[in-house]
């Protein structure tokens, strides 16, 4: 592990939104939106402090760990995750190391691997922005085993306790598109119209709604 006992603050912005820049449109839902949902808390949780010994300790490592990820060594850096969830484990700078495994683990489609680093995040992290984006991965992972109706309950669960609307509002996105895939294009209808009458809509959001509303009335007709 080397040694650098800060992150690279503007490099750890820039270079985790820059990674995920590649997806696209057509890219399939579980990377697509899986890597997105993790990105988001990654951005968040990249400056925590800690404030006992050992979590101090731990976080110096996980700084350690995310400059080597950022730097371009991810054997190394997901070598010094695992290391600091195996040690320090129940701490949140172990959380924070899970949610890179659990990217890892999604880009290589190891989802039972995943969903264990998932369900460990839920039962141990009290921030609601990544208890939220790990529901909504384990719906996207039961979403590609066509299991619709745990997929839909993990939307929901991420849907009542996202505390951002902005991001919320995607996630009502992704139900609606459950529902579109299911046939099922009333209830589709009902989460785009709300969707759309909303004012404060993030443009490229009411992009994708005006867009999947258009199919649903043209399906209804």
């Amino acid at each position: 592990m080397s040694h650098k006992n800060e992150f690279k603050h503007d490099v750890v912005r820039e270079s985790i939104v820059s990674a995920f820049g590649f997806i696209k449109r057509d890219s399939k839902v579980i990377t697509r939106y899986s890597l997105i949902a993790v990105a988001v808390v990654l951005l968040a949780i990249a400056y925590n402090a800690h404030q006992h010994k050992s979590a101090l300790s731990a976080n110096e490592e996980f700084g350690e760990a995310v400059n080597s990820f950022i730097d371009g060594n991810p054997d190394l850096a997901f070598v010094d995750f695992q290391s600091i969830v195996d040690r320090y484990n129940g701490i949140s700078s172990a959380i924070n190391a899970r949610l890179y495994l659990i990217q890892e683990e999604i880009k290589t489609k190891d989802y039972p691997s995943a969903i264990d680093n998932i369900s460990y995040v839920l039962d141990n992290s009290d921030n609601k922005q990544i208890l939220a984006s790990m529901w909504m991965v384990k719906g996207n992972i039961a979403l590609t085993e066509n299991d619709f109706e745990q997929c839909k309950k993990f939307y929901d669960n991420a849907i009542k306790i996202q505390p951002l609307n902005s991001i919320k509002d995607d996630y009502k996105i992704e139900l609606a598109r459950l529902y579109i895939k299911q046939d099922k294009y009333g209830d589709a209808k009902k989460i785009l119209d709300a969707l759309t009458k909303n004012p404060e809509l993030r443009y490229n959001i009411k992009n994708d709604a005006e867009d999947l509303l258009a199919e649903v009335n043209y399906r209804l007709r």
